[in-house]
C-alpha cells in the first residue's frame, strides 16, 4: 500500500508501457498504431484508477518515521491541511486526536511524533492490503483449483484463465443443448402418449368403446 502512495506501481506501469513502444517495430506484421493507441489507453485509465491511492488516508504513511525520511515536514503539513481534503475513517480523525492534544502546533506536533502513534501508523500500513472483493474471490478460485499444484505463478494464471473459460463454455453448451433435449423428446412423442398426458378420461373412454366393439 506504501508502493502505490508514493506511486511506484504508477511508474511501473510508464516503465512498461516505453518498454513495450520501444519493441513495437520489431514485429513486422503487428499493426502498431492500432496497438499503441490501445495500450495508451490502459495505461492512463490504470493510472487514474491508481490516482487516489496519491490522497489521504494512503498518503498519511509520510508521517510514519519508518516509511518517510522526511515524516516531520510531513506531519507539520498534515495539521495545516484543510479538513475537506482528509478522509472520514482515518486522517480526519489522527488529526482531532492531534488537536485534543494540545492548544500550539508544537504540541500537536509533538502527540504526531510521539512512539504510540508512530507505533499505530506503522502497523496500520505495515498490515494494509490493497485489494478488493472480486480480487479475493479469483485468488480464492486459483488456490482451490491450483494449490495441489506445483508450478510457476504465470502457469498458474495461465491455468485459471483457461479453467474459466472452459466453465463458461460449458455453462453456454448446457443452455444451448437444453431447447435440442426438449425437440427431440418431442419428434419421439407418440399421438397416443400425448392423448393419454392430455386428456387420460377421454382415453380411458375411447379403449372401453374400442373393447365393446371387439
Amino acid at each position: 500500500m506504501v508502493r502505490l502512495a508514493r506511486g511506484q506501481v504508477q511508474d511501473n506501469i510508464s516503465a512498461d508501457l516505453t518498454r513495450i513502444c520501444r519493441r513495437m517495430h520489431l514485429d513486422k506484421n503487428l499493426a502498431a498504431a492500432e496497438c499503441f493507441t490501445l495500450l495508451l489507453g490502459v495505461s492512463v485509465e490504470l493510472s487514474v484508477r491508481f490516482r487516489h491511492y496519491e490522497e489521504y488516508p494512503y498518503k498519511a504513511f509520510t508521517l510514519c518515521k519508518k516509511f518517510n525520511a522526511g515524516y516531520i515536514p510531513a506531519c507539520v503539513d498534515f495539521l495545516a491541511t484543510s479538513s475537506q481534503l482528509l478522509d472520514a475513517g482515518f486522517g480526519l480523525p489522527l488529526k482531532k486526536l492531534a488537536e485534543r492534544a494540545g492548544q500550539t502546533e508544537v504540541e500537536r506536533l509533538q502527540f504526531l511524533l510521539s512512539a504510540p502513534v508512530q507505533e499505530a501508523l506503522d502497523v496500520a500500513f505495515s498490515s494494509g492490503e490493497a485489494s478488493s472483493l472480486p480480487v479475493e474471490r479469483k485468488h480464492a478460485v486459483t488456490k482451490r483449483n491450483e494449490a495441489p499444484r506445483l508450478c510457476h505463478v504465470s502457469t498458474a494464471g495461465g491455468n485459471q484463465i483457461i479453467r474459466a473459460e472452459h466453465r463458461e463454455r460449458e455453462r453456454l453448451l448446457s443452455i444451448a443443448e437444453a431447447p435440442s433435449a426438449l425437440f427431440h423428446k418431442a419428434a419421439k412423442l407418440r399421438i397416443t402418449s400425448l392423448a393419454w398426458e392430455r386428456l387420460p378420461s377421454h382415453v380411458g373412454r375411447s379403449l372401453g368403446a374400442n373393447a365393446r366393439h371387439g
